[in-house]
């Protein structure tokens, strides 16, 4: 064999055996999902709306939707105070 022979074979040699990358250990790059948008709020109907505001004229039933209102937002702030001291 010639010279160039031998130098084209011993590159190719040389080649093959240098360290590749370990494709194999290497962790695939996360798929980033997208936020789904928040799902629009049901819309009241026109007997839905009517309701509503005949409660909301009603100076003792708007208190008790009131009373009811404050209660919830006092049963979550303390349902949320426990869940996070838990």
């Amino acid at each position: 064999m010639r010279l160039t022979e031998r130098t084209i074979l011993l590159l190719t040699l040389l080649a093959c055996w240098l360290p590749t990358p370990a494709w194999s250990q290497t962790a695939p790059a996360p798929q980033q999902q997208a936020p789904r948008p928040a799902a629009p709020a049901p819309a009241l109907s026109g007997a839905e709306a009517d309701r509503l505001s005949a409660l909301l004229r009603d100076e003792g039933r708007r208190a008790e939707l009131l009373r009811t209102l404050e209660a919830l937002s006092a049963a979550s702030r303390a349902q949320s105070g426990a869940a996070g001291g838990a």
